[in-house]
């Protein structure tokens, strides 16, 4: 239901132009004619979906300041006309509304709000989490409807800790955690991220996935049956977002969708996962408040570890922590034949219910990995003569670094 009178002239417009979403809304803006001062003329920027990806890079170099990255995001009209210019795949079209006012911010909110209906965004940096129910397609349909409710209800608990977390850190450190957390299904699990851009949101992701897998594994301790098991995976990279408008809820969507590189590299490396795995990808990603400086995996855990322990007792705090088993990088080749990298991770998670205080032991530790026997992870590549390596251009330096779980217990686990 539209609040404006203005806004379902501008819905209807930008239905037609994306044309159910063979185009995409890339950039909107406006000017005030001079001749009709209570007209104003809307721009709106559109693209193939094909050329998305190469309009949104181009938008990056010609115009970082104006250009973020969110759904649709704001270029003044005149800027359009240029850009379009320089680059075919480009096209603008206008609207003339009576009764926009750009001035007022709820206008320009529920301005927004349409053009996100029709917009998609591309996220460079995104931390990602995929959580996956194991063994969900071999068991029954009544069973499969418990594990589901049961992941989310561990999913909700975990939430509630870590917002009790935030809390403690607002009282603490003089600021709360951002956790405004989105998440889509992929039927036997979710994708979970956070619409808070940069280090701390995606810290805040792997806080919570932490949280996650020790409500789980704490729940499998319980003399209780049929407990869910799960495998997870956490990754930094390039994602594409775009909000589902096939069915709504008040006029909103109720859905939200990412694609991307980031989300085919972790399904690709929980393939063969094992049931209360843990895995982290291999990822740099731009430091907050420092340009120029990038962190990584350890950086990332640690900063999530340190979102946990707040509110906690010190004796507590001191007895978690996470590191990766083993310490360096593992070698994936999936059934496509493509190299992944990524590190096995084992946790001691605080936790606090009630008047219980305890560590929660997640992932998979040292004396448990010799059962991965299954395993896609492969041994590192031979070490090879500087006439081999001349001759093979496809061999990397990562390649000879990464190491296979099974060879660090002394076996080796040829999938």
């Amino acid at each position: 239901m539209h609040e404006y009178e203005w806004e379902e002239q501008v819905d209807d417009f930008l239905e037609t132009t994306t044309e159910s979403a063979l185009w995409v809304l890339v950039a909107y803006g406006w000017w005030k004619p001079s001749s009709s001062p209570e007209d104003v003329e809307l721009g709106f920027m559109t693209c193939t979906i094909d050329n998305f990806p190469d309009v949104v890079a181009f938008l990056m170099r010609q115009t970082p300041k104006q250009y973020s990255f969110n759904f649709g995001a704001s270029i003044p009209l005149r800027q359009m006309e240029a850009l379009r210019k320089k680059f075919s795949a480009i096209q603008v079209r206008t609207l003339a509304v009576r009764g926009l006012d750009p001035h007022d911010k709820w206008h320009i909110v529920a301005l927004r709000q349409i053009c996100s209906k029709y917009a998609a965004a591309r996220w460079l940096e995104r931390g990602v989490a995929l959580v996956d129910i194991c063994g969900f397609t071999t068991t029954t349909s009544p069973r499969q409807l418990a594990q589901l409710l049961s992941l989310s209800r561990a999913a909700h608990s975990a939430y509630l800790r870590l917002k009790g977390a935030s809390t403690a850190a607002d009282y603490e450190a003089g600021h709360e955690l951002p956790l405004d957390f989105c998440r889509s299904t992929t039927g036997d699990g979710y994708y979970i991220w956070n619409s808070v851009f940069g280090q701390h949101g995606d810290a805040a992701v792997l806080a919570l996935l932490l949280q996650i897998m020790s409500v789980i594994e704490q729940r499998r301790a319980e003399p209780r049956e049929g407990t869910v098991r799960i495998r997870a995976a956490f990754t930094v990279g390039e994602i594409y977002q775009f909000e589902d408008q096939g069915i709504q809820r008040d006029g909103r969507a109720i859905s939200q969708y990412i694609v991307g590189p980031a989300t085919n590299y972790l399904a690709r490396v929980l393939t063969d996962a094992r049931p209360g795995q843990l895995l982290l990808g291999d990822f740099g990603r731009r430091a907050a408040g420092d340009e120029g400086a990038e962190i990584g995996p350890q950086e990332l855990l640690d900063e999530a570890l340190d979102m946990l322990r707040f509110g906690l007792d010190s004796d507590l705090a001191d007895r978690s922590g996470a590191c990766f088993i083993p310490d360096h990088k593992l070698r994936i080749v999936d059934k496509h034949g493509q190299t992944h990298y990524c590190y096995n991770v084992g946790a001691h998670i605080p936790n606090r219910i009630g008047e219980s205080r305890f560590v929660q032991p997640v992932g998979l530790t040292v004396d448990e990995t010799p059962a991965l026997d299954g395993f896609t992870f492969r041994p590192p590549a031979p070490a090879m003569s500087p006439t081999e390596k001349s001759s093979e251009a496809t061999t990397t330096e990562a390649d000879t670094e990464a190491t296979d779980l099974g060879e660090c217990q002394g076996e080796e686990t040829e999938a």
